[in-house]
């Protein structure tokens, strides 16, 4: 069928050379947006017989970055991006993403966030260039990211985790923040818990490959928050979680702690109690032993040890 809905999203397919041309009309399309798209891709067919290369727009080559799947997270990202790209040549696409970077920066964003928008963009383009051949120079290149220094980790006792759970006005949301201490979830990863996108058998909570690094990942669930897993799903969604977050931070005088640091928290619980980085990387779903070494500095017993070693064959 030339156009079809799924998940409440217009698609336009077309059938070219024994190949299925299929493109997404947007989130909010009609039936019409989508037959005017399965109109405009016979044109580009007819236009590329003749010479002609069809010309994309970043919007269409994003849709058909998210149609080869994506996370909920870059999804998020991508909505705050379609006042900057919808009907920009994809080929403007760098100088598209040095307007982004300007225009964030002024309002103060973080520079994590500004290069996780712009890396999107940057996968984007070299899926265009590679891949799907809808470029004819590698624009990705061309795409460059803002520094972000070190960013600063805060790590919590367990009495201020509970301080916060107890603080929070929907104790739903409490429990939502054990959980992501004590197991390290990303906030992403703990939604799609919560939603049960995840097995989870013998007290392990199995995460299938659409985590942020798109691996597997199996996590142990501790007994603090044993029976709060087995209680999901909790009528609990992100822009829940974010205000009552919020006022649960302010309520415990804890303003500057970021939902993130729970799962830092985690990591410096695990640190802490001796457990070897190798297992934290991998507890943690890191892709790079260097983002746990972060963490290295909270297991400084046996500096202290060596230290003392010295001294005493100084004395002796």
């Amino acid at each position: 069928m030339p156009v079809f809905k799924r998940n409440g999203v217009w698609y336009a397919q077309v059938q070219y050379n024994g190949q299925r041309i299929k493109r997404s009309a947007g989130k909010a399309s009609t039936r019409r947006d989508a037959v005017k798209l399965e109109s405009k891709i016979r044109d580009d067919i007819v236009r590329h017989r003749v010479g002609e290369k069809p010309q994309y727009t970043i919007d269409q080559a994003v849709s058909a970055y998210i149609d080869e799947g994506v996370t909920r997270g870059t999804l998020e990202h991508i909505r705050t991006l379609v006042d900057y790209i919808e009907g920009r040549p994809l080929t403007h696409i760098h100088n598209v993403c040095r307007e982004i970077r300007l225009d964030l920066q002024a309002k103060g964003r973080a520079p994590a966030t500004i290069v996780r928008k712009l890396a999107i963009l940057r996968a984007v383009a070299n899926k265009a260039y590679k891949q799907w051949e809808w470029l004819d120079e590698p624009l990705g290149q061309k795409i460059s990211m803002p520094k972000v220094q070190n960013e600063r980790h805060v790590y919590l006792e367990p009495a201020q985790v509970r301080e916060l759970a107890e603080a929070c006005p929907n104790p739903d949301v409490g429990k939502m923040i054990l959980v992501a201490a004590y197991t390290g979830l990303r906030k992403g990863e703990l939604l799609r818990v919560n939603e049960g996108e995840a097995v989870c058998r013998d007290g392990l909570l199995m995460l299938d490959a659409k985590t942020k690094t798109g691996k597997p990942r199996v996590i142990p669930v501790p007994e603090e928050v044993e029976a709060i897993v087995s209680e999901m799903p909790l009528p609990v969604s992100e822009p829940m979680l974010r205000l009552h977050w919020k006022k649960a931070t302010e309520a415990c005088g804890m303003k500057d702690v970021r939902w993130h640091d729970l799962r830092h928290t985690y990591a410096s619980w695990l640190v802490q109690a001796k457990v070897p980085l190798r297992t934290v990387q991998e507890l943690m779903g890191h892709t790079t032993m260097a983002m746990t070494q972060r963490y290295s500095h909270l297991a400084d017993d046996h500096l202290r040890e060596a230290v003392e070693m010295m001294r005493q064959s100084q004395a002796g």
